[in-house]
């Protein structure tokens, strides 16, 4: 009866380093797994990364392209006009705003409604207004963010 007990002991012990061996192959095998996620992971990342990093290198070509646009042309009249003329065009909308204002608010007093001023002159005004000072708010945000 020992002789048996110790041949079924001795078969079943002998089945302890399979099941270890295999126990440890599939551990392996699920930590090879997770690394791989993780690597996927990292490249995903670097990729967006990667990709708005052309982007805001394509905006900044872009936006020197655009503000180079204006080029002197060594003709001091015309450099001159060159860069007075979006300030020139916000002075003179902002001027007949205000005089708009005051002809309204003369006409409020003396009972006349007057039509000169519509809403797509208010429009106008305010897209340029808006323009003027957004680009500057934008600008400062995009700096103080660290963009």
């Amino acid at each position: 009866m020992l002789a048996l007990l110790g041949g079924v002991a001795g078969f079943f012990s002998s089945l302890v380093p399979e099941l270890l061996a295999y126990r440890r192959d599939h551990s392996d095998k699920k930590h090879e797994l997770e690394v791989m996620r993780l690597q996927i992971e990292v490249a995903k990342h670097n990729n967006t990364s990667k990709l708005e990093e052309i982007r805001l290198v394509a905006e900044s070509e872009e936006a020197k392209s655009l503000y180079g646009q204006a080029k002197p042309v060594s003709v001091a009249w015309a450099d001159a006009l060159l860069v007075t003329v979006r300030p020139i065009v916000t002075y003179t909308l902002f001027l007949m705003y205000i005089i708009m204002k005051l002809i309204v608010f003369y006409k409020y007093f003396t009972g006349a409604s007057p039509l000169l001023w519509t809403s797509e002159d208010e429009g106008l005004l305010c897209g340029v207004i808006g323009f003027w000072f957004g680009v500057r708010s934008m600008n400062r945000l995009k700096h103080t963010n660290g963009n």
